[in-house]
C-alpha cells in the first residue's frame, strides 16, 4: 500500500484511507483507532474518512486526528485531515446541519477534523455557514459538473464570510478552513450503464464504463474555471487555502477503484481509497502523467453522446441524489434530450432506442 501511495503522492495526488460505510445509519458504523491507526502507519495516507460516529467514538475519532498531526502541520492545514459526517436525517434543515457541524466540532476538539455535509441544493447553505464559522468542511455527494459548480459557489460564500469576520481556525491556516469537494464515481457508473444495458445497441454498450470519468473530469474543468477566477484571487491573496477535489472511488471491485484512481491522477486533488484499493493500485502501477485536464474534450464528446440515448449527466446526478432518501426513483427523458425524475421508466422519444428502466 504504501508503494501506491508513493506513486499517487509523487504525481501531486493526496491519498486518503477511506473508512466511510455510506448509506449505513448512524451509529452502525464505528472507528476502531488501532486498526486505521495500523492502516495509515502501514500505507502513508495523509488522511482518512470515517462512517457515522457516534458518542463512544469520539476518542477514537480524536487518536486518529493526532496520529495525523504532524501531517497537518506540516501541510499548513491542507493534509493531515480526519472527515467524519454530521448525524442528521436525510431531511434535516439548514440550522439543524449547522448545529450538528458545531456540537461534532467542540466534542471532537482536533483542528484537523472536517465535517462531512450533503451536497444537495437544500442544504448548501449549511455548507456556508459551517465555513463561515471557521470548521472546515468536506462536501460529500456530488456527482454531475453543474452541481459541483453550485457546490463550489457556496464554498466560496463561506470561506468569504470567514475571512472578513475573522474567525478562521487551525495552526498555520489563518485565513481560513479546509475545504473539500467530495465527487462519487462509481454511482454514475453504476447508474448509466444500467440504462446503457438496457437499451442494448451496440453503440450504447460501447459507452459503459465512461460516465462516471467524463462527469469527474467536467467537474474538474469547472473547478479551474472557479478557482481561476478574480473572486477567488482575491482570497487566495489573503492565504485561503484552495479548496480540493476529492475522488470518492469506492466501487463494487478494488480492480474497478484502482482503474478510477488511476484515470483521475491530477496534481492538487486527493483520491480516497480503501486497502484493497490501494492493494490494486500497488499491483498496477500508476502513470505520472496527468489524466484529468488532458481529457476535458472527450469528456464533453462523451457527455454528448450519452445525449444522444437521452441520459443527461446532470438528471443522473439528481436520480442519485432522491434515491440516497427513496427506495426506488426512475429518469425519464424528455423530448429535448434531457431527463425528468418521475416513477416508471426511462422512455426513449426518437428512433434509436427503446423504452428502457433505470434501477434506482
Amino acid at each position: 500500500m504504501r508503494n501506491a501511495v508513493r506513486r499517487l503522492s509523487g504525481t501531486g495526488v493526496s491519498v486518503w484511507l477511506d473508512a466511510a460505510h455510506e448509506g449505513t445509519a448512524p451509529g452502525e458504523a464505528h472507528p476502531d483507532a488501532g486498526p486505521l491507526g495500523r492502516l495509515l502507519g502501514e500505507s502513508g495516507a495523509s488522511g482518512v474518512r470515517l462512517g457515522p460516529v457516534g458518542p463512544g467514538d469520539l476518542d477514537a475519532v480524536r487518536e486518529l486526528c493526532d496520529r495525523l498531526a504532524p501531517a497537518h502541520r506540516e501541510s499548513a492545514g491542507r493534509d493531515g485531515l480526519v472527515s467524519v459526517p454530521v448525524r442528521a436525517g436525510a431531511d434535516a434543515d439548514v440550522p439543524a446541519l449547522i448545529a450538528g457541524a458545531r456540537v461534532l466540532r467542540s466534542a471532537v476538539d482536533r483542528p484537523n477534523l472536517v465535517v462531512r455535509l450533503p451536497g444537495a441544493p437544500g442544504t448548501l447553505a449549511a455548507v456556508t455557514g459551517v465555513l463561515a464559522e471557521g470548521i472546515g468542511v468536506e462536501v460529500a455527494a456530488v456527482h454531475a459538473p453543474r452541481r459541483y459548480e453550485e457546490v463550489a459557489d457556496a464554498v466560496l460564500a463561506g470561506l468569504e464570510r470567514c475571512l472578513a469576520e475573522g474567525r478562521a481556525q487551525g495552526p498555520g491556516v489563518p485565513a481560513g478552513p479546509a475545504a473539500l469537494i467530495a465527487f462519487g464515481v462509481a454511482a454514475v457508473d453504476d447508474r448509466v450503464d444500467a440504462a446503457l444495458d438496457l437499451i442494448g445497441s451496440d453503440e450504447a454498450k460501447a459507452l459503459r464504463g465512461r460516465a462516471g470519468l467524463a462527469a469527474a473530469r467536467l467537474a474538474h474543468q469547472t473547478h479551474d474555471m472557479t478557482f481561476g477566477s478574480a473572486r477567488w484571487g482575491a482570497l487566495a491573496a489573503a492565504g485561503v487555502p484552495e479548496p480540493r477535489l476529492l475522488w470518492v472511488t469506492a466501487a463494487h471491485s478494488a480492480s474497478r477503484s484502482a482503474h478510477y484512481a488511476e484515470e483521475l491522477v491530477t496534481a492538487g486533488t486527493v483520491s480516497a481509497l480503501r486497502p484493497p484499493a490501494l492493494r490494486s493500485v500497488a499491483a498496477r502501477g500508476v502513470a505520472g502523467v496527468d489524466r484529468v485536464w488532458r481529457h476535458y474534450a472527450d469528456a464533453a464528446r462523451t457527455r454528448t453522446y450519452l445525449k444522444w440515448f437521452d441520459i443527461c449527466l446532470e438528471d443522473v446526478a439528481g436520480c442519485l441524489a432522491d434515491s440516497r432518501r427513496r427506495a426506488h426513483r426512475a429518469v425519464r427523458p424528455s423530448s429535448e434530450g434531457t431527463a425528468h425524475q418521475v416513477s416508471g421508466t426511462a422512455r426513449a422519444t426518437g428512433p434509436r432506442q427503446r423504452a428502457v428502466r433505470v434501477p434506482a
